[in-house]
């Protein structure tokens, strides 16, 4: 049996409106995911970072990950 991927939504909390229309989307949609703020949590932040990306959202799923 295969273990589902996880997707995560690297977001803001304030200011954001393509954060909230991503995790809109994913809720649309049934994904499960899992929201990390970058701008309260640093090592969410570092792993944006470490990915390439400079801004938000960003949005993971198994080894695969995209912006907007």
């Amino acid at each position: 049996m295969t273990q589902p991927i996880t997707v995560t939504l690297y977001a803001k909390t304030r200011g954001c409106q393509g954060c909230k229309l991503t995790a809109r989307h994913l809720e649309r949609q049934g994904t499960p995911f899992v929201e990390l703020f970058v701008d309260q949590d640093p090592e969410a932040a570092q792993a944006v970072a470490l990915l390439g990306y400079r801004s938000v959202p960003v949005v993971t799923a198994g080894d695969m990950h995209w912006s907007g």
